[in-house]
């Protein structure tokens, strides 16, 4: 951190609410905003939840209680749902932090390495994939990651190391009137430290996440109720339905900066949402180009 981002840094504590550190907008406003958000569990990266749709909308939400053993038809109907998205207009996709890029990433080559390599699980692959490499250009305008692009523009009045988790970020971006964002920043910082490592909303909660863990057990040993697989979608639900909230919260308040879009964003946009959805159509045995691979850290 150099010294003027301290002052920055300063100064937005004093304000109660993050300072603008740029006057333009480094991705176009014009296009309409489509959500999409992973859940998973600490012990794994296997997506465990998934909710999409448009941002001013509520989501479609699917579980997957098996994710080591996943049901074709449950992947295809996620598949045919997105793709019938991605076909009503041409979208800008926000997804909620790194760690929800990293996962579907991660879920791309999970599929592409299925021994049968079902077409649910292809073409499932395929728009994980084109999510995390198109939301890794720094040139794009069609994949958002909300952690990032909200600090290119805001610094709020807290540490660097806590600008990840999109939660208290937005305590600081879109705070909440007669409340000091660092009260309101505590419970998510709060839950975010009971976790492996400071992450966004794209993990569940460490108790959510021992519970499901506990019931997976049962499930494995044969000893699971009804009751069991109904607390465990309940809890996914939960998660899930919080991510989304932070979601359309952060892009509320990016819609809502006091900057200007430069000329000419949508025209790369357009080029950005070609490029998109040729990698989501492309054949591997095409002559598609070879996937990104990301490393889980």
């Amino acid at each position: 951190m150099d010294l003027d981002e301290a002052r920055q840094r300063e100064d937005a504590y004093r304000k109660g609410k993050s300072v603008l550190a740029r006057d333009t907008a480094a991705v176009t406003r014009q296009r309409p905003g489509l959500g999409i958000v992973p859940i998973r569990t600490a012990g794994d990266f296997f997506i465990r939840a998934l909710a999409f749709g448009r941002l001013d909308d509520e989501p479609t939400k699917h579980f997957f209680p098996e994710p080591h053993r996943p049901p074709p038809w449950g992947f295809g109907l996620v598949t045919s749902q997105l793709l019938d998205l991605f076909a009503q207009d041409d979208w800008q996709i926000w997804i909620p932090d790194q760690d929800a890029r990293l996962v579907l990433g991660l879920e791309a080559e999970r599929h592409r390495g299925s021994l049968a390599m079902l077409p649910e699980f292809e073409v499932f692959a395929r728009v994980c994939d084109a999510l995390f490499h198109q939301s890794q250009s720094l040139e794009q305008q069609v994949v958002v990651v909300a952690t990032e692009i909200l600090g290119a523009h805001l610094i709020p009045g807290q540490s660097a190391t806590e600008d990840g988790h999109l939660g208290v970020r937005l305590a600081w971006d879109k705070p909440e009137p007669f409340a000091h964002p660092r009260k309101v920043a505590a419970h998510p910082r709060k839950v975010a430290q009971k976790r492996r490592k400071q992450r966004g909303p794209t993990w569940l909660p460490f108790a959510d996440d021992e519970k499901i863990e506990t019931i997976r057990a049962r499930v494995l040993r044969g000893a699971a109720f009804s009751e069991d697989l109904r607390q465990e979608v309940e809890i996914l639900d939960n998660a899930v339905s919080a991510s989304w909230e932070m979601l359309q919260k952060a892009h509320q308040a990016y819609q809502e900066l006091p900057v200007r879009d430069l000329p000419g964003l949508e025209v790369v946009a357009n080029q950005s949402w070609q490029d998109f959805m040729s990698r989501v159509a492309a054949s591997p045995s095409a002559g598609a180009p070879a996937a990104s691979t990301p490393e889980a850290d």
